[in-house]
């Protein structure tokens, strides 16, 4: 009798285990992957519907040849995002993260870069006419640019990029 009990209780604790393993097995960096590139995702398409993204995850995002002008991205996380070819006229990317972004061909003449880090960014081609990269004289940069790629493929190696002109 107390063999069939016994044996009945470990079929019911196996099949049980089997049946919640499934459930959360410990691993939880997948769906924490998932929910960051989910967050990502509405962002981007909050950011494409609005125009307005201060202060929103949207690393790693695609945005190539997205129309950005007069966007609001205040202290937005951009850094690694692909901007090449988007139109960034006038954007307010004030500190925003903009570090090993793909910045390649894009317009952000006259957009706010004041406090923006731009770490590794890709300037390649990129417009900066008139874009305010400082709150006071054309000599002090509020802007990090250490190691940004220009034109013509020299790197910043300094914040303040040496003084080149952009």
């Amino acid at each position: 009798m107390y063999k069939r009990q016994f044996l009945i209780y470990g079929l019911a604790v196996l099949l049980g285990s089997m049946l919640l393993s499934g459930c959360n097995n410990g691993d939880t960096t997948s769906s924490v992957v998932e929910d960051e590139e989910l967050t990502v995702e509405a962002n981007v398409k909050q950011l494409l519907k609005t125009n307005e993204c201060e202060g929103c995850d949207l690393s790693d995002a695609n945005l190539i040849g997205a129309d950005l002008r007069l966007a609001k991205l205040k202290d937005a996380d951009l850094s690694g995002a692909n901007l090449n070819r988007a139109d960034l006229r006038r954007a307010d990317l004030y500190a925003a993260d903009l570090s090993n972004a793909n910045l390649q061909s894009a317009n952000m003449q006259n957009a706010d870069l004041k406090h923006a880090i731009m770490r590794d960014a890709d300037l390649r081609d990129a417009d900066l006419t008139d874009a305010t990269m400082s709150a006071g004289s054309k000599d002090h940069f509020d802007v990090d640019l250490t190691g940004a790629t220009w034109t013509d493929g020299s790197t910043c190696g300094t914040k303040s990029c040496d003084g080149k002109a952009y």
